[in-house]
């Protein structure tokens, strides 16, 4: 952070961001992967005077508090680190996210271009922090809508490896300098972040809202960097769809946004996830188009949103829908989950607790009872 200098003014949490901060919070949790801190319970049984004294906090001069960080297993063989921040801290983080997002948000390619979809921010009075009119579904269907045109014939499938981990600060310090032309807030912010961070210059924490804020203006470049190749685009996080007109063009395209992710952010593609389809076998595979409604794409959709809400590859209980974050039963009612069960049936072994979960929220027993006699993976009461 040499670069950024101190402000010569005190820095302070405004209250209403405040207010709004921990609204946030009790609709939509303070982490994505474990429940929400309890103390959250006792900050609002006494708001007037806690938020009193953090808004009495001056920013430039916070001391991180202790959180919580540890290991946890993403696959079976394979690890990522979680964060739950401090309460107070949290608050001050978030309050910091509402005051700055609408900055973030500008110099990001405008919703109407249909391209970016991910993590919109549009923040509500009850803690609404993204545009629940932008999310996975809309994606999909201007993807499904790009593939279909005549002179689409070949589409560029890539993830973006480790994301969130490994957003170097420099890129993320550009995209605050150019969205809030170095405001004390976007200070505060990047002292927050560098004191997490500790002894690395890379990493957002994984699972925090306001950090997809960070995420999406650090990576918006991206977008304008396919869009000044003249092609069609779509992105939704680290997912991002391409549709060319031949394969060669497809490669091309492929190549220029590998070398700029790794140029510009130190960032790679995840190769198990990353290949050129054909426009039929996109169309097959990935959209709600075809014989095959959303066949592949439904229940990989279905185990992302389970993920980030906490759970793993390796199921072990039932999941409980009430106990998601509100967020991630937004998503999730708006998957087709008759679909998601019809294609668990045609595997040759199904995943019990994605059938199970899916079936129960449907609520029809019917379906859940023929999938249950039907298939012998169905696990035993």
């Amino acid at each position: 952070m040499a670069k950024w200098r101190e402000p010569a003014s005190p820095v302070y949490a405004n209250a209403a961001a405040l207010d709004w901060a921990l609204n946030h919070v009790e609709h939509f949790g303070d982490t994505v992967f474990i429940p929400t801190a309890f103390e959250y319970t006792a900050i609002r049984a006494d708001w007037t005077n806690m938020r009193g004294w953090l808004t009495q906090q001056d920013l430039r001069r916070w001391t991180s508090r202790p959180q919580r960080r540890f290991l946890a297993a993403k696959g079976k063989y394979s690890f990522r680190y979680v964060t739950q921040l401090d309460p107070l801290e949290y608050l001050l983080f978030t309050a910091l996210i509402h005051t700055v997002g609408g900055q973030l948000e500008a110099i990001r390619i405008g919703k109407d271009q249909q391209k970016a979809f991910s993590w919109r921010f549009l923040p509500a009075p009850g803690g609404q922090m993204f545009d629940p009119e932008s999310r996975w579904h809309d994606f999909n269907e201007r993807c499904r809508a790009l593939a279909e045109r005549r002179k689409s014939r070949w589409v560029v499938v890539a993830d973006v490896a480790d994301f969130f981990p490994h957003i170097y600060i420099h890129p993320l310090e550009t995209a605050l300098d150019r969205a809030t032309r170095r405001s004390s807030e976007a200070f505060c912010l990047l002292r927050m972040i560098s004191n997490w961070n500790a002894f690395v210059s890379y990493g957002l924490p994984v699972g925090l809202a306001g950090s997809r804020i960070l995420a999406e203006a650090t990576i918006a470049d991206l977008d304008q960097t396919i869009q000044d190749l003249g092609l069609q685009h779509c992105r939704y996080s680290d997912d991002v769809r391409i549709f060319c007109a031949s394969e060669v063009q497809a490669m091309k395209a492929l190549e220029h946004i590998a070398m700029h992710l790794f140029e510009t952010h130190g960032l790679t593609l995840q190769p198990a996830k990353t290949e050129i389809l054909t426009k039929e076998e996109y169309l097959r595979r990935f959209t709600e188009s075809g014989q095959r409604a959303e066949i592949e794409n439904l229940t990989s959709r279905l185990q992302d949103l389970l993920e980030e809400a906490g759970w793993e590859d390796e199921y072990e209980e039932e999941i409980d829908y009430d106990s998601l974050p509100e967020e991630t039963r937004v998503e999730i009612d708006r998957l087709n989950l008759v679909e998601v069960l019809r294609e668990q049936l045609e595997r040759e072994r199904i995943d019990g607790v994605i059938v199970g979960f899916a079936s129960v929220i449907t609520l029809n027993p019917a379906i859940r009872d023929q999938v249950k006699t039907g298939h012998k993976d169905w696990p035993k009461t």
